[in-house]
């Protein structure tokens, strides 16, 4: 995976996205369904690692991702369940939180990018770290598209 730009797996990410969310009727919210398979269509169309990075197999996690202002400013993107975060370097203070879904393609941890842009009004965050890729599509939201690094630590 490390071959591809963030740039172009995320430009990926929100075809897959928005294809999805047309053939599926523009759904009002994104059911378990949908995010499963938005997940597998993401892993396969880049052939992401799906390997365990833990003692339980790797899935799709219940995650926040924390905004500074009204419609822009990503803070962090927290994912609970795992005990970590990918805090936004330079951050401000929390404003507001998208809460959504996400899911970890590789072990790769420390510093990294993101982007994050809206496809059909759905929040989509890509962020990679080596050769790590972690998608998070969040429940409709307004927010302005916006790019820079971070790094994954403990919650």
């Amino acid at each position: 995976m490390a071959s591809k730009d963030i740039s172009e797996i995320h430009l990926g990410s929100c075809t897959i996205l928005e294809r999805l969310y047309v053939a599926r009727g523009s759904p009002p919210a994104l059911d378990a369904a949908f995010i499963d398979e938005y997940f597998k269509r993401l892993q396969e169309h880049f052939n992401l690692d799906t390997a365990p990075d833990g003692p339980e197999p790797r899935a799709p996690h219940a995650t926040n991702a924390r905004l500074s202002q009204q419609d822009r400013g990503l803070l962090d993107v927290g994912i609970a369940s795992k005990n970590e975060k990918f805090l936004v370097t330079d951050a401000l203070q929390p404003l507001r939180t998208i809460t959504g879904t996400s899911q970890r393609f590789g072990s790769d941890r420390g510093r990294g990018t993101y982007i994050m842009t809206s496809v059909q009004g759905i929040p989509n965050i890509t962020i990679t770290t080596g050769s790590a890729v972690v998608a998070f599509i969040g429940l409709p939201n307004t927010l302005q598209s916006e790019s820079g690094v971070g790094e994954w630590v403990s919650a």
